[in-house]
């Protein structure tokens, strides 16, 4: 491969001015009929993956930018192992503030617990001679690394091993990293460079999950749920979230047992120690059903945010300021 398609040399400059815009990248509000898979956020740009999309998670760091946490939620972010893995330094110092640079990532295949099939989409806004020079140093820490020929014509690749598994990071367009299981690299580039990626999304969500038969992997959510869907939508004026989800179950009959189950489990599981910990954000979850649908809501206040945020910064080894008063 040339420069011009490596990711090296003035050549590879030059391509990257004449690429295709991305439409700036800028994530589209979609009407209420949009889904969570990886189709309905994608578009085309969905049609290539190294397994089943089981998973599909969505990101957006513009809307969790307005949040009066959205500093610790940041560092938080960029403290989780596969961040850490892909955009870090040797010493694991970040070299791409998740929160800052980016404006949104997409995660989606087969799991969550083996990613070495999934596909991580990430919109930045740092220059992108910053980003290649970040994908390099990360690239050249595996003793293969180094510029990966992509077979097409402007998509730069490097190839890497980071979270347990080889990867190739690829550029196809401005301002779009892609980080894709090399096994697929040739087929993910050429797809991305004749589409656009942006993402159609619901407005106000800061973050959106899709998953099949989720039980398989969780075993507290009942093993009949075929699909789950779960959102978070933050609210910047107070500081507080509301969290959603929804289950599909085989009947009307499963939804009403597996609803039962899971207020059961709650109330179980919610000890005073776990109240504690959590500033009581699991003391009021609605639980509803609608046909074979089961619905779950949360809303969370700003302290009982910030009491998740400390779980979640021990669990990952993140070590968060105090928030502000």
């Amino acid at each position: 491969n040339d420069a011009s398609t490596n990711g090296t040399g003035d050549a590879a400059a030059t391509d990257d001015a004449g690429a295709e815009s991305d439409d700036g990248g800028m994530i589209a509000v979609a009407d209420g009929g949009v889904g969570r898979d990886p189709q309905a956020l994608l578009g085309a740009a969905s049609a290539v993956s190294a397994g089943p999309n089981n998973i599909t998670i969505l990101v957006n760091f513009v809307e969790l930018r307005k949040h009066p946490d959205a500093a610790r939620i940041g560092l938080l972010l960029g403290g989780i192992p596969q961040w850490r893995a892909f955009m870090s330094d040797a010493q694991g110092a970040p070299l791409l503030d998740p929160m800052k640079d980016a404006d949104w990532m997409i995660i989606m295949g087969p799991s969550l617990i083996d990613t070495k099939n999934d596909a991580v989409f990430v919109h930045y806004a740092t220059p992108d001679a910053t980003v290649d020079k970040i994908i390099d140093t990360v690239s050249r820490r595996y003793v293969h690394g180094g510029p990966y020929d992509t077979g097409v014509r402007g998509v730069k690749g490097w190839r890497a091993f980071a979270d347990n598994g080889e990867r190739v990071f690829l550029r196809p367009r401005p301002h779009v990293a892609v980080i894709v299981p090399a096994s697929h690299a040739r087929q993910f580039a050429a797809v991305l460079a004749r589409n656009p990626v942006t993402p159609r999304v619901h407005a106000g969500e800061a973050f959106s999950m899709r998953a099949l038969h989720p039980g398989g992997s969780v075993p507290v959510i009942p093993q009949d749920i075929r699909e789950m869907r779960l959102w978070i939508v933050p609210n910047a004026a107070d500081g507080s979230g509301e969290l959603y989800a929804e289950g599909d179950c085989p009947d009307e009959a499963s939804a009403k047992t597996d609803a039962e189950s899971l207020r059961t489990l709650i109330q179980q599981k919610n000890s005073a120690i776990v109240r504690l910990l959590t500033g009581g954000f699991f003391s009021n979850v609605a639980i509803t059903t609608n046909g074979s649908t089961i619905a779950l809501h949360i809303h969370g206040t700003q302290r009982q945010i910030e009491s998740l945020l400390a779980l979640a910064a021990g669990r990952a080894g993140v070590t968060l300021p105090p928030p502000s008063p």
